[in-house]
């Protein structure tokens, strides 16, 4: 078995705009969240992200850190045309690990449109992919995977502890302005296997 301690931010959704008039929607308080639909993806908002950072100790007592983060940034709100590989989001992904016991560290990051097999996220629940890099959850627990050559990780990750609104009720301030917030909560204790 794996010892691991992960925080996951399943969802963030950011009030940064593209500037007046783009149509997407700011974070605002009183949010209600209904699982599993807001472990997907919202298309009437902006910017998103699913992120994954843990340590783990491997079965030989290796120290390991890790990060899977996936990004959506919506360029445009309606597509004005009808093609598949028309662009109407963009898929960041970022990948690292930490060997602690050696202090060496690997990252790499990719891009993709949200286009044919390339990149997207579900609306129902918990299913994003850059490639083959992915996050999904199947009943209560979350599969993440990620490979770049001879780096990778596969995890089964199951919540410990229920999740977490942060701020009021899940309406988290970043500054003085309420355009400066974000919908966000995290999972913060999950086992992996």
């Amino acid at each position: 078995m794996i010892r691991l301690l992960v925080i996951l931010g399943a969802l963030v959704l950011s009030a940064t705009n593209l500037g007046a008039g783009s149509g997407f929607l700011e974070a605002a308080p009183g949010r209600k969240f209904v699982f599993p639909g807001d472990h997907g993806k919202h298309p009437d908002f902006q910017t998103e992200w699913w992120y994954f950072t843990g340590n783990v100790d491997s079965p030989d007592g290796t120290k390991w850190g890790f990060q899977l983060t996936f990004f959506r940034r919506g360029m445009v709100k309606e597509l004005t045309r009808n093609s598949s590989w028309a662009i109407r989001d963009l898929y960041p992904a970022h990948f690292a690990l930490t060997d602690i016991r050696n202090g060496r560290f690997f990252h790499t990051e990719v891009i993709s449109r949200e286009g044919p097999g390339l990149a997207g996220a579900a609306t129902d629940g918990l299913r994003v992919h850059v490639r083959d890099w992915s996050a999904q959850r199947k009943d209560e627990v979350i599969y993440i995977a990620a490979r770049e050559g001879e780096h990778a990780i596969n995890l089964a990750l199951s919540p410990e502890k229920p999740l977490v609104l942060h701020g009021d009720s899940g309406y988290s301030r970043k500054g003085d302005s309420k355009s400066q917030a974000s919908h966000y909560y995290s999972f913060t204790r999950l086992k992996a296997e």
